[in-house]
Parts: structure tokens; sequence; C-alpha cells
């Protein structure tokens, strides 16, 4: 591939926002109708409508405009990737999503009328049938969101301060259907949420899927929870990156969840790793 010409350049810096709760949803928020206030198109049409996109399409969503502008100017110079949209903020987004159905949403945490929190649980938290997936981006000032944006329903989240590779890698990781989270983050943020989310008294076969798990299975599941990569867990237990790969889908699809993120979260959840590992 060619090189990103601005593979070192940083992603638009953190903004100031209002003090809008984070999971609050305000009443009455539309869901249908023409462009919603705070939103724009870049000439999208809803996928069956023959719009001509290809690839992996892209909504912004962020409450300050030159940090849209950023992340389009970035993501645009890649044929494979179409930002179809963009919303200032988190209402905006969700009526911009349903309908053009984007890949993915790039989401700000903090914005203004609606959050990106709950914006996030409205597109993909549980029962949403298809939903996009969602890219959370975020600072550590702000990390304490982070447990709570992923059980919304976010495939993985993006640090601000990361490079324009780093979000062209993220866009096409979660499209891709896999985990955004880098294993050095993964620790240092889950990590720090081990007090809230381990049970008062874990118990590793408190949740009767985990019976499901073959021995091998349950050793890769708590290499991922302590934020070892494919080719570190291939290493570790002698085996192919492809095997693993098979490992991870079966501990997808026997355990129920969505995406190696919310491994992580479920492994924390039911005591089976600690912050101390």
């Amino acid at each position: 591939m060619t090189p990103d010409p601005q593979n070192d350049d940083r992603l638009p810096g953190d903004s100031a926002h209002g003090n809008t709760s984070p999971g609050a949803t305000p009443p009455g928020a539309s869901t249908h109708g023409a462009t919603p206030p705070g939103a724009s198109t870049h000439g999208a049409t809803p996928p069956d409508a023959g719009d001509g996109h290809s690839g992996i399409r892209v909504i912004i969503a962020d409450d300050q405009a030159v940090i849209r502008a950023g992340y389009a100017t970035i993501l645009g110079l890649h044929p494979d990737i179409t930002v179809v949209g963009e919303a200032g903020d988190g209402r905006a987004a969700v009526e911009l999503a349903r309908r053009v159905r984007p890949d993915v949403i790039v989401m700000d945490v903090r914005m203004p009328v609606l959050d990106g929190i709950a914006a996030t649980k409205i597109l993909a938290g549980p029962g949403v049938d298809n939903p996009p997936r969602v890219l959370v981006v975020t600072t550590f000032a702000l990390d304490r969101y982070v447990y709570d944006a992923l059980r919304a329903g976010a495939s993985g989240f993006l640090l601000k301060d990361s490079s324009a590779q780093q979000l062209v890698n993220a866009v096409r990781t979660i499209a891709a259907g896999e985990s955004l989270l880098a294993p050095a983050v993964t620790q240092a943020l889950l990590g720090r949420f081990a007090e809230r989310v381990l049970p008062a008294a874990p118990r590793p076969d408190s949740d009767p899927r985990l019976a499901r798990l073959t021995p091998r299975e349950f050793e890769v599941l708590t290499a991922i929870a302590h934020g070892d990569s494919n080719a570190e867990i291939a290493h570790a237990l002698v085996i192919s990156h492809e095997t693993v790969k098979t490992y991870v889908s079966r501990i997808l699809l026997k355990l129920e969840l969505r995406d190696r993120v919310h491994v992580v979260v479920y492994a924390y959840r039911n005591g089976l790793v600690t912050a101390q590992g």
C-alpha cells in the first residue's frame, strides 16, 4: 500500500465541551426526516439506493467542525474509505446513521444534545439488528467513560493523540469486524476498571457459558484478557497465527460475544483476570 503522506501527523486535538452527562438520552429525540440539524451528508444515500459508494462507508461525529474536517481529510486520502456524512452532536449522528447506514461511525464521547455513549447504545447496543461498528475517539482524560462505551456496544476506541495512519488502520480494523484496542491500551484502561467490573466474590465458573470452552480456548480467552496480541498468543502456546484466529472465533461464538473487545470486558466481569493479572 502506498505510504500515507500524513503518517506522522497527529489527529486533530481535543476539544472543549459542555457539561452534557454521558449516557443521558434527551426526551423527544427524532429519528426520521430530512438531514437533522448538526449533520451533513457527503452526497450519500442509503446503500440500497445505488449511491455508487463502495468500500468502507464512514460517518464522523464530533461537535468540533475542525476535528470533523481533519478526520474527513485523513480518511479521504484512501480510496477504500468514503466519508458519507458528518454530525455535530449525538442525536444528529443517530438520525444520520439510520438514514445512510454506514459501516463505521467515528464517535466522540462528549457531545451536546446526546453524548457519544448514549448514541452508541441506540445504534449498536443490545438487540440492535445489523449495527454499525462504532469507533469511540477519546483521551486518557476521559478514560472513565471507556468501559461505559464498550458496554453500550462500541467495538473499540482510539486516542485523540493517535497518528493519522492509526486512524485509518482503526477504521479498517473495525470495519473488518475485529477489535481495535491495542494490547497495551487494553491493559492500561480495562485494568483501571477492575474494581468496578469484577463482582464482589469473583467465581470463574459463575457464567455457565464458560463450560462450553475447551481448556485451550480458556487459555486463549485469558491471554486476550491480559492484552496479548494474536502473535503473542501464538508464540506462547506454540501454535500458528491462523489457529489463534480460529480459537478467537470459537470463543466469540460460544460466549455469544460480539468481538474481541467484549471478550476482555467479559473476562474482567467474570473474575477471570484482575488488574494485577
